[in-house]
């Protein structure tokens, strides 16, 4: 089964979209482009908070509230 050129090209711009909303995110966010220390984990565990803040704010909640951090960091946040 060949493919043709537009098939081809909407694929590559999905995926290519993907991948500039994922580092949108990284960069402004998390102002990952101005981070010295990139362990990878950080966003997601933002990610995985069930809370139906915008990520940035539950970026800054947990920089401001020690027992929110830690739920994060335990996968328990709310």
């Amino acid at each position: 089964m060949a493919i043709d050129d537009r098939t081809l090209a909407r694929a590559a711009r999905a995926h290519w979209g993907i991948e500039k909303r994922v580092d949108w995110v990284l960069g402004v966010v998390f102002h990952d482009d101005l981070m010295r220390l990139r362990t990878g984990r950080g966003p997601n565990l933002i990610r995985h908070a069930t809370a139906k803040d915008s990520l940035e704010a539950c970026r800054k909640a947990a920089g401001w509230d020690q027992d929110y951090l830690q739920a994060l960091i335990n996968r328990t946040a709310q």
